[in-house]
């Protein structure tokens, strides 16, 4: 059954039997090689797999502002020494125990992400070929089910749009020399992806975030929100935060 059809209470169903049968919290993996659906059907459809789980009535020592910058440090030197190698930001998402969006969240990006835990980065991007630099457009592709923005690319990718820039000549280029059409940058967006994530976010906080903290702190850039609410302001007010919040 294609995965835009499975219901989310089959879903949920499938979370709560799993849940039942191992001794802890289902993890991601978990539901990746126990499951009868993958993980990553779990992110598209409820924003996050500790979205997921609080829908169960589930909590996760793994929820984001829960883990601690140690045991992250410590998830990607194990999955350094289980690979034998630096793992890309992709590889976490499919076989660490914390998702690469976690990552990003608190350091910023992947390779700040590696090289926090005293781990080298490429020095030098030259390095990468053309086809490894299609093949993240590519893959991150498959997993938005559709072409990434550059937004997404800066957010959640292996490579810097930069890099993309300079060897392709602009993002657009890069996109299409993939062999995919490209989006349209920032209005790609679900609004509801982008309200849920201010929720999220203060939440964390325990207050309205500042233009610059929803900024560092979410997964959407702040033009996001500008171009599809037209002000900040009004995007706080669909999410039903108050600024005085703040």
């Amino acid at each position: 059954m294609p995965p835009e059809k499975i219901s989310e209470d089959s879903l949920l169903e499938e979370l709560e039997r799993l849940d039942s049968e191992l001794d802890s919290t289902p993890r991601k993996r978990d539901m990746d090689e126990l499951g009868r659906y993958s993980g990553e059907i779990y992110t598209k459809r409820f924003g996050s797999w500790y979205d997921a789980l609080e829908r169960v009535g589930l909590e996760s020592d793994s929820y984001p502002h829960r883990i601690s910058t140690e045991d992250l440090h410590s998830e990607l030197l194990r999955l350094t020494d289980e690979l034998g190698r630096m793992p890309e930001g992709r590889e976490m998402d499919e076989e660490g125990n914390y998702s690469l969006s976690v990552y990003v969240r608190r350091f910023g990006s992947w390779n700040d992400a590696v090289e926090s835990a005293g781990l080298g980065v490429r020095p030098n991007n030259t390095r990468i070929s053309n086809e490894e630099l299609l093949d993240e457009i590519r893959l991150m592709a498959m997993a938005f089910e559709r072409p990434p923005t550059s937004e997404e690319m800066t957010a959640v990718g292996e490579y810097s749009v930069s890099t993309y820039v300079d060897r392709f000549g602009s993002w657009v280029n890069a996109v299409r020399d993939a062999g995919l059409e490209p989006a349209r940058e920032l209005h790609s967006y679900r609004r509801d992806d982008l309200l849920d994530e201010l929720v999220q976010v203060t939440e964390e906080l325990g207050r309205a975030p500042t233009r610059t903290e929803l900024n560092e702190l979410g997964d959407y850039s702040i033009k996001a929100y500008d171009s599809t609410f037209h002000s900040y302001r009004s995007a706080l007010k669909a999410a039903g935060v108050h600024p005085s919040q703040r």
